[in-house]
């Protein structure tokens, strides 16, 4: 909660990107301050297909799409502390967890382990919260070859929270050619030097693919897009 309210305050300084609403849609938030995001709920019932990449220790937003809309989550994370997590959860038949990652391309890779002990949170980039001599062999999947393994083609929430590895996945799951209508991003522009000029050729990237931003979070790091044409 000290990451948030250190990026709130940045905002309101100015010290960080300010992003814009692009589309009017219903936006309700789903999960808790920490984990949720804002999703367009009018979309959502229980035959609907769930992404939800990078779960950390947190699944009060899997756990709302389950129960508020009766959606089906296939979960992912590769991170030793979110796959021990889950083990000790019960979420029931609607949930499926795999400790794969996301990447550009299906391969093992190297994924960086917190540099405080106490966090969660790893990732397949260098950046000021991991550290390069904790590392383990993770599996990462495009995103063609995740869908291809569930028999999905049609994905309607994707969400992903991969800790800066985003800037790297974002543009191959544009090209996929895989259909989702609502995706869901916590930017981490904070853990990078250019990172407002990289969040803000992701989200102009998003535009060019038909994806416009319809809501975001008071710290705007949780962002949400919408396929234009559902608004």
């Amino acid at each position: 909660m000290k990451i948030k309210l250190s990026r709130l305050k940045k905002n309101i300084l100015g010290e960080t990107l300010w992003v814009k609403r692009k589309v009017k849609c219903r936006a309700q938030w789903v999960g808790n301050d920490y984990g949720g995001f804002y999703i367009n709920p009018e979309l959502l019932n229980n035959t609907s297909i769930v992404y939800s990449i990078g779960i950390g220790e947190d699944t009060s937003f899997d756990e709302a799409m389950m129960q508020q809309f009766g959606c089906k989550v296939f979960a992912f994370d590769p991170t030793p502390k979110s796959i021990k997590y889950v083990e000790h959860k019960k979420l029931g038949s609607l949930f499926h967890f795999t400790p794969w990652g996301i990447g550009a391309k299906t391969e093992t890779t190297t994924f960086y382990l917190p540099q405080n002990e106490s966090n969660v949170s790893g990732s397949i980039v260098i950046q000021k919260n991991v550290s390069e001599t904790k590392a383990i062999d993770v599996q990462l999947k495009h995103i063609n070859d995740l869908t291809t393994h569930f028999n999905h083609s049609h994905i309607d929430v994707l969400k992903l929270d991969i800790e800066g590895a985003e800037y790297q996945v974002l543009p191959t799951l544009f090209e996929s050619g895989i259909q989702f209508d609502q995706l869901l991003l916590e930017f981490h522009e904070r853990l990078f030097p250019n990172g407002k000029e990289m969040t803000k050729n992701m989200i102009d990237l998003a535009s060019q693919y038909g994806y416009e931003l319809f809501a975001y979070s008071p710290t705007q790091e949780e962002v949400s897009f919408i396929r234009k044409e559902l608004c």
